[in-house]
């Protein structure tokens, strides 16, 4: 996957530049609760606001002409045991300066069905911090964010009196879930270390089960 290219138009003014963060501020707990759709472009757009460009613009506009079109978004819930389980993805390379894509689908499903369906409880969608030097570093940095959320959302459910097996966590990087589950031996940097181990050390406390699966089956794709 290519880097993102980078914006090079003109910076937009200081009034217009409010305008799009108030659009920003309007959409953000939406694009959360109601249509993840549009958590990427979000996030994107978040990033850039403080110093927005008339490419930027432009974006806000098209974001604009969506909402519009689909005004009636919504989420379905269906009754289940209340077991949590997530997806976990990443895109590497896609923002602009180098970064990648975390993505992650939680949702609440039933024992023992991995097909069960239902409505996002969240949807994590944020730009990794630092560069990776690979694809699977990226999906090891997505999958480090993802059970770092969903090991405060396991509590949650917890206290609520949802007791919780280990979490299924679905990953559709063969390299990734072979390192942490021991099939393949690590040679990486201090970074990449640390997310690696923290995924180990969660999975021996029996808090996570990682599953690999085909991208068309990966609801975080």
């Amino acid at each position: 996957m290519q880097s993102a290219t980078t914006d090079t138009s003109p910076q937009t003014s200081a009034e217009r530049i409010q305008s799009i963060q108030d659009g920003v501020g309007t959409f953000a707990y939406y694009s959360r609760a109601v249509d993840p759709t549009m958590a990427a472009t979000m996030s994107s757009i978040a990033s850039r606001q403080s110093s927005a460009t008339e490419k930027l613009e432009e974006e806000v506009k098209q974001l604009l002409d969506y909402c519009a079109t689909h005004p009636n978004a919504g989420v379905r819930f269906v009754a289940s045991d209340m077991i949590m389980a997530l997806h976990s993805d990443a895109s590497y390379l896609s923002e602009p300066e180098a970064k990648s894509r975390a993505a992650g689908h939680f949702y609440l499903g039933m024992k023992n069905d991995e097909a069960f369906d239902n409505g996002a409880i969240l949807t994590l969608s944020k730009i990794i911090k630092h560069v990776m030097s690979s694809a699977s570093e990226a999906e090891t940095a997505a999958l480090f964010y993802n059970c770092k959320t969903a090991t405060l959302l396991r509590v949650t459910l917890q206290e609520m009196g949802h007791p919780q097996p280990k979490t299924p966590v679905t990953t559709d990087n063969s390299t990734e879930q072979g390192l942490v589950n021991k099939t393949i031996v690590p040679n990486a940097e201090k970074s990449y270390d640390m997310r690696f181990n923290y995924l180990k050390c969660r999975q021996a406390q029996h808090q996570f089960d990682f599953i690999w699966r085909r991208g068309r089956n990966n609801k975080a794709d």
